[in-house]
């Protein structure tokens, strides 16, 4: 598929012109698939982009999950990813999270992939 882009994550709020990849079947979900399960239904090298907004905080396994999303990126893919500040009123006030994020810890999975 040329140019493939995944909201992965999307819930019911899919971001214009991407595929929507969720657990739930709900509106504008594209792809079923728990993310908890690997490998995730792709090809390697084979999305041009990545969004996911607000959902590492969820899945047990953050490290393994951006594993994969390196796996399916083609090189030069923009991913985005969004996540609670851990010291944030949201941060905890959900009682499905189970992982907390600081300001540097995507920048330290930056330097070691």
């Amino acid at each position: 598929m040329k140019n493939l882009k995944l909201d992965i994550g999307c819930g019911g709020q899919k971001k214009t012109g991407f595929i929507g990849v969720d657990i739930l079947r709900l509106e504008g979900v594209d792809i079923v698939h728990d993310l908890t399960t690997f490998p995730y239904p792709f090809e390697d090298n084979s999305v041009d982009e990545i969004y996911m907004d607000n959902v590492l905080e969820h899945l047990p396994n953050p490290i393994k999950v951006i594993e994969e999303i390196w796996r399916i990126s083609k090189p030069g893919t923009t991913i985005t990813v969004a996540v609670p500040y851990f010291r944030s009123h949201y941060a905890f006030i959900d009682p499905t999270h189970v992982n907390f994020f600081g300001v540097n810890w995507l920048l330290l999975l930056s330097r070691i992939m």
